[in-house]
């Protein structure tokens, strides 16, 4: 009984040490060596085997896994949140059960990025915007030309229902999506978000709380509130003479607006005047011979690139040059032939004819 004793009032601490830390970490600037310490590990439920897979995951390697043996899936997350109470959950898929493109846009354009992509959802993906959950990150940095690679990001919410539906059932919350990298040895600079808030705080924490530890809570709230002052009064006056820009800084950023403006109206029209996806797709595949078939399809602005094989890729050309969305095909790449699929593997590319207007305007006026 003593033994037992011992261990919850040992458990309880690890816990609310735990969760006093990463409060108070909150504090601290996000790169410093003090909070990247402290990182907030997460309870990762991967979606990527045949299996869910429960595992605590964060910063410093700590890996900790709640599952295995085909123990269900609501029994590993009870174990989980039992263990780590305070942590936030997430949703990891893999790079199968994602689809996602190459752009490339102005980086000036950097806060309209969210607005442009969900109008090319909705204009040129197969899908509708309100059945999935997207997001994008950067690659690299922007060229000469001010154009930056983005690298955009879709989820179908259809392959995460069951598994949400199943965790709430546990009386957890998760509170976005991350990726493994295309070698599972690291996650993907975004995170989907999903529902706001979460609700693990302070839960688990049992009702014995040692008087040294209340006393340190007591103690470190005053110190807490007094830093948030601070530390709110030091962004009030950051921002202060933020709102406070000379003349010429006023017209450099109405200028910049105005390019800004332009730039987004250009990339607009050129999305109307291409072809629907749908539509290129069926062109394409009606083009090519039945010895043929693609294993890549990709449009960055009004540019098609495909892979595959074929018995002989330069007869591919005079094909896809007769479908009438397609001009300017060339290969983009060395043809190999490839002994184990008996066909040459090639890579194409080739411009895309702008609509007609009176396609362009029958179009819109589909959509509205």
């Amino acid at each position: 009984m003593r033994v037992r004793v011992i261990k919850s009032i040992f458990g309880t601490s690890r816990r609310f040490l735990s969760w006093w830390i990463r409060e108070l970490a909150d504090l601290m600037p996000a790169g410093s060596p003090i909070a990247a310490g402290v990182a907030t590990p997460y309870i990762v439920i991967a979606l990527d085997g045949p299996e869910p897979d429960v595992f605590l995951d964060g910063q410093k390697g700590l890996f900790k896994r709640f599952s295995g043996n085909g123990a269900p899936l609501q029994d590993s997350l009870r174990a989980a949140r039992r263990e780590w109470p305070g942590c936030p959950a997430r949703l990891r898929l893999s790079a199968a059960q994602r689809f996602e493109r190459t752009t490339r846009l102005p980086s000036r354009a950097k806060r309209e990025f969210d607005r442009i992509l969900a109008l090319e959802i909705e204009r040129d993906m197969p899908f509708k915007p309100e059945s999935v959950l997207s997001g994008y990150y950067l690659i690299g940095r922007a060229d000469k030309d001010g154009l930056q690679d983005i690298k955009h990001v879709i989820v179908k919410k259809s392959l995460i229902k069951n598994s949400l539906d199943c965790i709430r059932q546990s009386g957890m919350t998760v509170d976005g999506i991350d990726f493994w990298n295309a070698d599972r040895d690291a996650t993907l600079p975004v995170v989907l978000s999903l529902e706001p808030g979460r609700d693990y705080r302070g839960k688990g924490m049992g009702g014995t709380v040692l008087v040294g530890l209340f006393a340190v809570l007591v103690v470190g709230a005053g110190w807490q509130l007094i830093a948030r002052q601070e530390t709110a009064l030091r962004s009030l006056a950051a921002r202060t003479g933020e709102l406070s820009p000379s003349a010429h800084e006023a017209n450099e950023r109405l200028e910049t607006a105005k390019q800004l403006s332009e730039t987004t109206r250009r990339l607009k029209s050129l999305t109307e005047a291409r072809p629907p996806v749908s539509l290129v797709l069926e062109r394409v595949t009606r083009a090519l011979p039945d010895h043929t078939w693609l294993d890549s399809f990709k449009i960055e602005l009004d540019t098609l690139e495909i892979s595959g094989f074929s018995q002989s890729a330069t007869a591919l050309l005079p094909l896809l040059e007769g479908a009438s969305c397609c001009s300017d095909v060339r290969l983009a790449g060395p043809v190999r032939y490839e002994a184990e699929h008996d066909r040459e593997r090639f890579q194409i590319k080739a411009r895309l004819e702008a609509m007609p207007d009176a396609d362009r305007a029958n179009r819109r006026g589909d959509r509205q």
